[in-house]
């Protein structure tokens, strides 16, 4: 069985669509021959709001089927019309991640970052592609921004323990998994990865992990989740310690 700690990539993605149709202004008191062409320009924009939402449910239809080419053509054709549109750019940087291109997911992360900087998740998949493209320090670095100002998100935490690992700092990824369980008892990511890190020196922890992970997974990871009653069906055989 192929150990391995979970990539915090694709499960972390999230697609979604926050725009809102703008809700009408106070003009206060305007001249009646104004009111015609104001209204007019209102629709309008109401009518461009409602198909740049169609457009981009389209876009999440096609990535969520998989059918990245068809959702990446999407994205790109939208941002021609809403270049400064954060949300756009973070989604079209996961399809490039899902594609394996991280250095243009890379480019379109750090783009809604700079139109939007406290946009967090795109900065925690931008952490991850450094990762899968082999910059850990730069991933480790954004990660610890995110930190900075949300010091309980268990997702980054755990991204640093995965980190850790991969520098060959057992001890110190221990303490950030237990750190992000201990914010969040039922986070599934590292109950995972500390089941991997524990099955070799500590049998019975790393049994209670996996089976804490396949508890609150709740069929998200169905792969990973395959791989955790192997790890278990083996280390039923292990002298516990």
């Amino acid at each position: 069985m192929t150990k391995r700690t979970l990539d915090h990539a694709q499960e972390d993605q999230t697609i979604f669509y926050s725009h809102n149709i703008m809700a009408e202004k106070n003009r206060g008191h305007q001249p009646e021959q104004e009111l015609p062409g104001l209204q007019e320009k209102k629709a309008d924009s109401i009518q461009e709001e409602l198909e740049k939402k169609e457009q981009f449910k389209l876009a999440i239809s096609y990535q969520k089927s998989g059918d990245l080419i068809k959702a990446r053509e999407q994205y790109e054709e939208l941002i021609k019309h809403y270049p400064t549109d954060h949300e756009i750019h973070h989604n079209l940087g996961s399809v490039y991640q899902e594609l394996g291109d991280f250095d243009t997911a890379i480019t379109e992360y750090k783009k809604a970052i700079l139109i939007k900087p406290d946009y967090h998740k795109a900065r925690n998949n931008l952490g991850v592609s450094l990762y899968k493209k082999g910059s850990l320090q730069a991933a480790i670095n954004e990660f610890k921004i995110i930190l900075e100002t949300n010091p309980n998100d268990v997702r980054c935490i755990t991204n640093l323990g995965v980190l850790s690992k991969k520098l060959n700092y057992p001890e110190r990824a221990i303490l950030f998994f237990e750190q992000a369980l201990s914010i969040d008892p039922a986070y599934p990511k590292a109950h995972y990865n500390l089941g991997i890190i524990l099955e070799e020196s500590e049998v019975d922890r790393a049994v209670f992990h996996f089976q804490k992970f396949l508890e609150f997974s709740g069929g998200r990871y169905a792969s990973l989740e395959e791989e955790a009653a192997h790890h278990l069906e083996s280390l039923s055989s292990k002298p516990r310690r």
